[in-house]
């Protein structure tokens, strides 16, 4: 009998073990794939502003704003979502006697399961902010 309650015990402290260890997992997972997702996103935004410099560096400054903005959206595809209002930002600068167009993009990230959930508890989501930055001579 006394055999039966020890199997039986710890077969209940097993199944504890087994909860609290898979909690750990899947908050460490979730954590990684969120923090993955924000990778892959500035990833894209740097691919996206050097692209959009590279183009917008070739046409009249008058219209280097609508062109990068154009081009990073268009580079940026559907993982803009992930952005509360993309920031684009074109300038004609003067460098040691060269005209150079530096583009700065920011993209306050709000992609993943952790945004939504600091969001629904009244969190600032929107704390952190991906930055890129292309400079490229222009005609």
């Amino acid at each position: 009998m006394r055999l039966n309650n020890r199997r039986r015990h710890m077969r209940g402290s097993a199944a504890v073990e087994t909860a609290l260890s898979l909690t750990v997992l899947l908050l460490l997972f979730s954590v990684l794939m969120n923090v993955g997702h924000a990778m892959i996103v500035r990833h894209r935004l740097l691919g996206a502003t050097s692209q959009a410099a590279r183009v917008c560096s070739l046409v009249a400054p008058g219209a280097m704003n609508q062109c990068a903005r154009a081009q990073v959206q268009a580079a940026m595809g559907n993982i803009q979502d992930a952005c509360r209002g993309l920031d684009i930002r074109p300038e004609q600068l003067n460098i040691g006697g060269v005209d150079v167009m530096r583009l700065q993009t920011s993209c306050p990230y709000t992609g993943g399961v952790w945004t939504g959930i600091l969001e629904r508890w009244g969190g600032d989501a929107g704390r952190y902010t991906l930055r890129a930055e292309a400079t490229m001579p222009t005609r």
